[in-house]
C-alpha cells in the first residue's frame, strides 16, 4: 500500500524520470537516491520542492544526479529567459528529444530505438536556441537530418520546409554515412532532381504506384546513379532539356547511361509496352505514328488493322459523306 501510495505521487515521478535521463545522458544518479525513492524525497522536502511547479535541474553537466549537484528550478526556466517557451523553435527541440529519449513516444522505435540520439550540447535548449539563430531558423521550418541514420547534432542538421523534410525521411537507397543528396547540389526542387527521385521510387520503394511495372520486375536504378551528382552529369552531357523526359531504350533493362536517353512525352507514349506496332511495308510503327502519316484517324486504322483489310486499302481515305443506316 506504501508503495502504490508513493507511486501516486509527482515527486516519484520525477525520481524515475531523474534515472532515464542519467541513463540516456551517460551520466549516474548516486546511490543513495538510486536505491531508495524517500531518501530522494527528504532531500526534495528540504531544498524547495513544489508539487507541479519545480523542475529538477544539475548544477555541473560533467557531473551526475547527487545532493550536492541538483536543485529545483521554476518550471520552464531554461525557455522563459530566452523568451522561446511555447515558441514554434521550443516544440522542434522538445520533439527531438521525445522520439531519441522516452520509449513511450510512437516515433521512438524509428528514432532512438534505432540508436539516433541528440547530441549532448543539445540537451541544453538554451545552445540548441543559439544553434538556430545562427542557421537562418524561421517560425515553419523543421529540422532535419544531412546523413538520415546520423544522430541529432550541429554538424549533421539543417532546416527545412515542410516539403523538404517529408522527402528526406528514410529511404532503402541510404546508408549509414551517406549525405542525402538533396543537401548537397541545391537541385532539390529542380524537374530534373524530382524525375531523378520519381526513377528510385518506382524501382525501390514498394508502396509506389508504379513499382509492379518496375521494381517488381527487376528494373533498378545502377549504382553510379544512386547518387544525384553522376545523374546531373549525365543528363547534362546528354541532350537533357525541360521538354524532354527520360527513356529506356531496352524496356526490360535498368535505368543505367547505356540504356536511356532523353526523350519527347509525345515520343515516350509511343514507346510504352502497351502500345500496338504495326508493321506496313515492311516498316513498323504504332497506330498513332501512322495515324500521323496517313492523316486517318487512330480509331479508323485500328478498326481497319483488327479486320483484317488489305495494306493497300488501309490508308484509303474515309468517306465523311455516307452516312450509318439507322437500325
Amino acid at each position: 500500500m506504501k508503495e502504490q501510495r508513493c507511486r501516486r505521487e509527482k515527486l516519484y515521478n520525477t525520481w524515475t524520470d531523474m534515472k532515464r535521463r542519467a541513463k540516456n545522458q551517460d551520466t549516474y544518479v548516486c546511490d543513495k537516491w538510486k536505491s531508495s525513492y524517500q531518501s530522494f524525497k527528504e532531500w526534495a522536502g528540504m531544498n524547495g520542492y513544489t508539487e507541479g511547479q519545480v523542475s529538477l535541474v544539475r548544477k555541473d553537466k560533467s557531473k551526475g544526479f547527487e545532493p550536492t549537484n541538483c536543485k529545483f528550478i521554476e518550471k520552464y526556466t531554461h525557455g522563459k529567459k530566452h523568451g522561446a517557451y511555447n515558441s514554434k523553435l521550443y516544440s522542434v527541440w522538445q520533439s527531438l528529444h521525445q522520439k531519441c529519449n522516452n520509449p513511450n513516444s510512437p516515433l521512438y522505435s524509428s528514432f532512438g530505438g534505432s540508436g539516433i540520439k541528440v547530441c549532448k550540447e543539445w540537451n541544453e535548449f538554451a545552445n540548441f536556441y543559439s544553434w538556430a539563430e545562427l542557421n537562418g531558423y524561421k517560425e515553419g521550418l523543421l529540422i532535419d537530418r544531412k546523413d538520415l541514420r546520423g544522430d541529432y547534432a550541429p554538424t549533421n542538421c539543417v532546416f527545412t520546409t515542410k516539403k523538404e523534410h517529408s522527402a528526406t525521411r528514410n529511404s532503402p537507397i541510404l546508408k549509414r554515412g551517406e549525405e542525402n543528396p538533396a543537401f548537397k547540389h541545391g537541385k532539390y526542387n529542380t524537374r530534373l532532381h524530382n524525375i531523378w527521385d520519381t526513377m528510385k521510387q518506382r524501382c525501390f520503394n514498394p508502396k509506389q504506384k508504379d513499382y509492379k511495372n518496375y521494381g517488381c520486375r527487376g528494373i533498378k536504378v545502377c549504382d553510379e546513379w544512386l547518387d544525384f551528382i553522376n545523374f546531373y552529369k549525365w543528363a547534362m552531357n546528354n541532350g537533357y532539356n525541360e521538354e524532354l523526359t527520360i527513356e529506356r531504350n531496352d524496356y526490360n533493362g535498368n535505368y543505367e547511361p547505356k540504356n536511356c536517353i532523353w526523350v519527347t512525352v509525345q515520343q515516350q507514349a509511343r514507346n510504352k509496352r502497351q502500345n500496338h506496332f504495326v508493321t506496313i511495308n515492311r516498316e513498323t510503327k504504332t497506330i498513332a505514328e501512322w495515324s500521323e502519316i496517313s492523316g486517318i484517324p487512330p480509331k479508323t486504322l485500328r478498326y481497319r488493322i483488327v479486320n483484317n483489310w488489305d495494306e493497300k486499302d488501309l490508308f484509303s481515305p474515309v468517306d465523311r459523306s455516307l452516312k450509318r443506316k439507322k437500325k
